[in-house]
């Protein structure tokens, strides 16, 4: 989703309306703002990777606090997310 984000930033403008497959149609502002947002999940969950947290333990206090009021119940977020990079822990390094 990370670079999905990124990518479609390049190819719209300020005036495309971006249609997701759910939720409100969104603007070039919107799409920037989950962008940021993913971008810096992506980081803080490649670093709790590597100090060894558990799904559980991140679950019980998600690193999401600031994003949260926008972006609604992290939960199931983070689950996919954490399970999704862990799919690619050797490409990420310093993990296993």
């Amino acid at each position: 989703m990370t670079d999905a984000s990124k990518a479609l930033l390049e190819v719209v403008d300020e005036k495309t309306l971006i249609v997701p497959g759910t939720g409100p149609v969104q603007s070039r502002a919107d799409l920037k703002a989950q962008s940021d947002m993913l971008a810096t999940m992506n980081d803080r969950l490649k670093g709790l990777m590597r100090k060894g947290i558990g799904t559980d333990d991140l679950l019980a206090q998600p690193p999401t606090q600031e994003f949260d009021a926008k972006w609604g119940d992290p939960k199931l977020f983070l689950a996919n997310a954490y399970r999704g990079l862990w799919g690619h822990v050797r490409e990420l390094g310093g993990i296993v």
